[in-house]
């Protein structure tokens, strides 16, 4: 509603939304490898880094393209509040 007072698209609404959630996943995955490395726990002292952040990234990729898709069914004010019977 705000982006389309500013004269916005929608296509600025969800690039800047995934960039703040491929933001916050980075982040939160890098904190996640840091104490796992120094802890020392053996699934991240034993793989490689490499195949790690590969996972991680495409992981975090489909956490989001999933919140965007659910975000569609639950467009509508009425789906998201339904009251149970």
């Amino acid at each position: 509603m705000i982006m389309k007072m500013h004269q916005l698209s929608d296509n600025a609404y969800w690039v800047s939304s995934y960039a703040y959630f491929l933001m916050l996943s980075v982040i939160y995955v890098v904190c996640l490898a840091v104490f796992g490395a120094v802890v020392g726990i053996g699934f991240f002292t034993l793989n490689d880094i490499k195949i790690q952040v590969l996972f991680y990234f495409i992981s975090i990729n489909l956490q989001i393209s999933l919140g965007f898709l659910m975000a569609h069914f639950v467009a509508n004010v009425k789906v998201a509040t339904a009251k149970h019977i």
